[in-house]
């Protein structure tokens, strides 16, 4: 009976030491290993952030502060602070040390909360007594730059890798690259009219300086790291010649023509001296796409019949419904609910 007891003994002992060991060598071996098994892969970045987090020239710093013993009793706060700090989690692993991630739970009165208020962060009160948790991400980079989430929303859940992934770039990148536009659009706006710049052109100044070199560009300035042609409607010799010097020197260029813009502002401004004549609504850098090699019809436009406007229009018969096709009315099921840009539309 002893000698069972003492073989038994040594066999459980053995059993926990082998075990031990296999937390031991799986823990040293298979640590950077995840497996992301949620429906709509919530925690597996997109190859754009995986580029710019593992080309950082200089490491990231990211604070993320959440009071999370004072949410405890909060489901939806305690759910989603989870949720984003395990995908800040995923930037830090997939960076290759480049993000450097650090986790804060600032008590009431403590120095982590005079941090995270200085930082400009924002709280809410979450119970009778006052109290106020937080749950914002301050980043920085490696000359003391600061770029804040001041308060996560659940809103914005769908576009929560984008706006951390715009922090760090923001403070990868702290001078902004300039992208020159040349276009026949008010896409800066129209102060004679009042008009509001566009809302790509507020998206490049998030990122870029967006510099608007007007349709009459005798030359392109060194420091443009992007020329952007929206339309580029009736250029002269001269801003031509400017266009096709900047690109065989090295730049680089983004060039949208179209056959048939509406938004051209000649579209509501008749020729005065005649009224009825037709307005040039197309686009074209003829002389330089047969330089470049590049052809581009001018007299067909893409169109959708299933998406087609249904407008009224002035017949032989009077007023009747037609599909305008130049005009697009996007219902749900043509727009992806996988992406952020097109998910709350």
């Amino acid at each position: 009976m002893m000698r069972r007891n003492l073989v038994s003994g040594a066999g459980l002992a053995l059993a926990g030491i082998l075990s031990l060991a296999v937390i031991v060598i799986a823990n040293a071996l298979f640590t950077s290993a995840r497996i992301d098994l949620t429906e709509n892969r919530l925690f597996t970045l997109s190859d754009g952030t995986i580029n710019i987090v593992t080309s950082l020239d200089e490491p990231v710093t990211l604070d993320f502060y959440f009071s999370a013993k004072l949410v405890a009793d909060l489901p939806q706060l305690r759910n989603y602070g989870g949720r984003v700090r395990d995908l800040l989690r995923e930037f830090a692993a997939e960076s290759g040390g480049n993000v450097k991630l650090a986790i804060i739970d600032p008590e009431p009165f403590s120095e982590a909360e005079d941090q995270a208020v200085a930082s400009g962060l924002q709280s809410v009160s979450v119970n009778a007594a006052g109290d106020r948790a937080y749950f914002g991400l301050v980043g920085r980079n490696a000359t003391d730059d600061e770029a804040v989430i001041p308060f996560f929303q659940d809103a914005r859940e769908a576009a929560l890798e984008y706006d951390v992934t715009k922090l760090i770039y923001t403070l990868a990148n702290p001078d902004k690259r300039v992208v020159g536009v040349i276009s026949g659009l008010p896409l800066f706006g129209d102060p004679a009219t009042a008009a509001q710049p566009w809302a790509i052109t507020q998206v490049l100044r998030d990122f870029f300086i967006a510099r608007d070199l007007g349709l009459e560009a005798d030359a392109i300035a060194a420091d443009v790291d992007v020329l952007l042609l929206v339309h580029p409607k009736g250029l002269g010799d001269k801003t031509l010649y400017a266009i096709d010097q900047y690109l065989l020197s090295g730049g680089k260029a983004m060039i949208f023509l179209d056959p048939l813009a509406e938004a051209d502002p000649d579209a509501t401004s008749p020729n005065p001296a005649n009224p009825a004549a037709v307005p040039e609504l197309g686009s074209s850098l003829q002389p330089l796409l047969e330089t470049w090699g590049i052809d581009m019809p001018g007299d067909k436009v893409a169109a959708d019949r299933r998406m087609a406007m249904r407008v009224q229009v002035n017949s032989q018969r009077g007023m009747t419904e037609s599909d305008y096709l130049p005009w697009l009315r996007v219902g749900k099921a043509f727009l992806s609910k996988d992406d952020f840009s097109t998910s709350e539309l």
